[in-house]
């Protein structure tokens, strides 16, 4: 189950993300995020709980909208589903980056690259509106988290002092629970199931294994789920 929960992660949720960021991008409210320069091109989900940062990156919580003065902030994992802030890490200073929304689009410059703990707040003072993405640091074994920091280019910039609370890495200990009960009731099944199918008929035992089969997917699929939201 460890190697098939292993290949999900970096294949399986990769190819379940990609069908879900083609419909996201199909909706008119959606937001996308454009530094094609850095391999950085993707749709933005509502929220940055793993349901959502299952199918593309998120908004945190208190997030803008494109053109008000509060901030845009964006999480995204850096390995599992799809890795849409694979590449994070090589944005520069001075980058551009493209922000678009209900057909509105706007320009942020980079102005910073960090590093910070999780659920520090993050102070914004004297900018336009600044765009934040977040993903985990190091890659695999994130212990802190990157941090672009990037202010509108296209309009003037705000007086008002701005912060954002940058989201808590951590792993879901609820999924992880259930992934793990459900793993072991698959592992258990597959390992007796020659002993309790010698007298089931055909039909019986193929349909006892293709639910075997099933509840290993959903396993891995939830193990998956339980993964820190940066990772």
């Amino acid at each position: 189950m460890l190697l098939l929960t292993v290949l999900y992660v970096f294949f399986g949720s990769a190819y379940l993300a990609g069908r879900s960021q083609r419909a996201i991008g199909f909706r008119a409210s959606s937001v996308r995020i454009d530094a094609a320069t850095f391999g950085i091109d993707t749709s933005v989900g509502g929220s940055d709980g793993p349901a959502q940062l299952a199918h593309g990156p998120g908004l945190a919580p208190g997030s803008g909208t494109l053109g008000s003065a509060v901030p845009i902030g964006v999480v995204g994992h850096r390995v599992a589903f799809g890795a849409p802030f694979r590449h994070l890490g090589d944005v520069v200073a001075g980058a551009t980056i493209t922000v678009g929304s209900g057909g509105a689009h706007g320009s942020f410059i980079v102005d910073r690259v960090l590093h910070a703990g999780p659920g520090s707040r993050l102070s914004l003072a004297g900018t336009a509106q600044a765009l934040v993405l977040v993903t985990g640091d190091p890659a695999y074994l994130p212990s802190d988290e990157l941090v672009v920091v990037a202010h509108r280019a296209d309009v003037a910039p705000s007086a008002t002092p701005t912060s954002l609370v940058l989201p808590r890495s951590g792993w879901a200990v609820w999924r992880l629970f259930v992934g793990l009960v459900l793993a072991s009731l698959v592992g258990v099944s597959w390992w007796a199931r020659r002993r309790w199918l010698q007298t089931t008929p055909t039909l019986g035992r193929f349909a006892a294994l293709v639910a075997i089969l099933l509840a290993g997917a959903a396993a891995c699929q939830i193990l998956a789920s339980a993964l820190p939201p940066i990772y």
